[in-house]
């Protein structure tokens, strides 16, 4: 695959992947091209009425007017901490934004909080956190629900904890929104209560709403610039609909990931450091639940995603990536942070067995990278590279548009639809009063 030199978009390169059979490799862009076109077609014609029609999102200038409207109003009680209660695809593409740009730490001016599970360690430690921010003397916070259908049982239960603790600071309702599909009994809810309130639309699945409210909204209340945000989706989509597949970036990574996966059905995402790690378990939803299925012929397709991180990974599963059973295929994507607090001072030598002396920290970090690329080639094991460049709202934007399309083409080279999750009913219906 050609490296493509597009600006301010990943660039793509593979390295040493066995050669595609041509036939196969053409058949596969017969497939692609023909859907894209279709894509194309109807590029911002018929509103949203389709699966694919996620890739509207960051074109909806009115929608988006609307979450600027939302955000500036609940902006004016300067939060201090957001509290987003949801789960799946209510969070992950959220999740995946704010660690690329903030870190995991969470040491950001505006303190972002998550409510997605219902255990009893993880609801209790939320409560304890926020209780010790409370001390601060300018604490002020704000709360976003979000749940498309409105009847998630977890979103609703961390929903009637975290209204009431709301309730007890000044002008609670303005300091609230739900965001939900327009008829959902969330929705509803919001409107009895004189909550603000933002629609999803109904035919894009959860874990391709990031460009909705249900990203764009909390992102804009922690300080990200959804505007940049959403440039980068937008240029991305554009690269996608340029239908040549014999050049574009987008068409070959799904070919070569639909063709190699018959060799390799695990695939991991190695990032270079922890804070990507939002960004790896949103591309892991992408693969999982929209490609685990069974097909129209009753077979079951899909990866099977994982994800690694630099440089602690390599003291754990790296040694099974080289020696171990050649079942996964391995995608490094590169990037460097642009937090402020990132530290790059020079780092004096502790003992005489440290190799590196006076280099700052991102230098080191790439030779360590670069090693690992190195011992890859040396056993002759197939990776692909994604490189991100500085990691900006604008690349982060891009990055997901275009995992979210890669994720699509798959599903029409598998022959499923990606849009869906039947199978998540068989443990639903065990649920009982």
């Amino acid at each position: 695959m050609n490296t493509c030199q597009a600006t301010a978009l990943p660039l793509y390169s593979l390295s040493h992947v066995p050669p595609l059979e041509q036939k196969d490799e053409s058949i596969q862009q017969e497939i692609l091209s023909k859907s894209i076109q279709g894509w194309s077609n109807n590029f911002l014609e018929n509103g949203y009425r389709e699966g694919i029609d996620f890739l509207h999102l960051p074109f909806d200038e009115k929608s988006i007017e609307k979450i600027k409207e939302v955000a500036e109003k609940m902006l004016a009680f300067q939060p201090t901490d957001v509290i987003v209660c949801g789960i799946g695809g209510s969070t992950q593409g959220l999740k995946a934004i704010t660690g690329a740009l903030y870190g995991t730490d969470n040491i950001q001016k505006t303190k972002i909080h998550f409510a997605e599970t219902i255990d009893p360690l993880s609801i209790g430690s939320l409560f304890a956190l926020l209780e010790t921010h409370e001390q601060q003397s300018n604490f002020s916070p704000l709360l976003v629900v979000i749940s498309k259908s409105g009847t998630t049982q977890e979103t609703l239960i961390n929903a009637s904890l975290l209204i009431t603790y709301i309730q007890k600071f000044s002008k609670p309702n303005e300091r609230i929104c739900i965001i939900s599909e327009e008829t959902s009994p969330l929705t509803t809810y919001a409107v009895e209560n004189n909550f603000y309130h933002l629609p999803v639309p109904g035919v894009i699945s959860g874990r391709f709403s990031t460009f909705s409210a249900v990203g764009l909204l909390p992102a804009a209340l922690c300080g990200v610039n959804i505007m940049l945000l959403c440039l980068g989706a937008k240029h991305a989509t554009e690269r996608l609909l340029k239908n040549d597949s014999e050049q574009n970036p987008l068409i070959l990574h799904a070919i070569h990931t639909y063709l190699q996966s018959k060799k390799y059905p695990v695939h991991t995402f190695f990032f270079p450091y922890p804070a990507l790690g939002g960004l790896g378990n949103l591309i892991r939803q992408f693969y999982a639940e929209s490609l685990g299925k069974i097909d129209k012929k009753g077979n079951c397709v899909g990866i099977y995603p994982s994800c690694a991180y630099f440089t602690t990974d390599l003291h754990s599963i790296l040694q099974f990536f080289l020696q171990g059973s050649r079942c996964t295929l391995t995608t490094f994507i590169e990037g460097s942070p642009t937090a402020s607090y990132a530290y790059n001072q020079p780092i004096p030598a502790l003992l005489p067995q440290q190799i590196f002396d006076g280099l700052n920290p991102a230098t080191i970090h790439q030779q360590f990278i670069t090693a690992v690329y190195e011992a890859y080639i040396e056993q002759q094991i197939p990776f692909i590279k994604i490189d991100l460049g500085i990691i900006t709202p604008r690349i982060v934007g891009a990055l997901i548009t275009e995992y979210m399309a890669t994720t699509v083409m798959l599903g029409e080279l598998y022959d499923i639809n990606p849009f869906d999750q039947p199978a998540i009913t068989l443990y639903k219906k065990h649920l009982h009063l």
